[in-house]
């Protein structure tokens, strides 16, 4: 599964392109996406809210109730999964991405949801990498010109410094 130099650009964002298979690629974004945690944050909480009118003694499921697998594909399917090139439909012909149909996707292949979570996990990991190999350089370049001409500059004298 390996990318392309169009993944550069793409990784301090938080998104890049991932080979699925030898036809079929997608558009990931992290699981540390802002939107993405805000939703989920905001399903645990109405999830909480929901089982506390419940009681051990009375415990009631709906048709209208939905599993956390469900949610983490809805979640997913519109801040995890941004587009895809070679996804087919039933009868092998190309399909458009759209969040409707990736739900569709990952609630109907559990390999692929897995492969989906870990591609963005990684797209996070690299994200935070790449964010502190910057870091790392910015701060090894702002070091280094202190060296360079500034630093060879005299020292003043004891006096000079109380003047100052």
């Amino acid at each position: 599964m390996g990318l392309s130099l169009a993944n550069h650009d793409l990784i301090a964002s938080g998104i890049r392109w991932v080979d699925y298979d030898k036809t079929t690629r997608i558009k990931i974004a992290g699981v540390d996406d802002q939107k993405y945690q805000i939703a989920a944050d905001r399903a645990r909480r109405l999830i909480s809210q929901s089982d506390a009118r419940q009681s051990l003694h009375n415990i009631s499921v709906s048709d209208a109730d939905a599993t956390e697998f469900d949610i983490q594909c809805q979640l997913m399917s519109r801040y995890i999964v941004l587009d895809w090139d070679g996804v087919t439909d039933e009868d092998g012909n190309k399909t458009e991405f759209s969040p409707q149909k990736a739900e569709k996707l990952l609630k109907g292949n559990a390999a692929f949801f897995a492969w989906v979570l870990e591609q963005a996990t990684k797209v996070a990991i690299d994200k935070a990498k790449e964010i502190a190999d910057a870091k790392k350089k910015s701060l090894n370049a702002s070091i280094g010109s202190v060296s360079g001409a500034a630093g060879r500059k005299r020292k003043p004298s004891s006096t000079e410094n109380l003047e100052a």
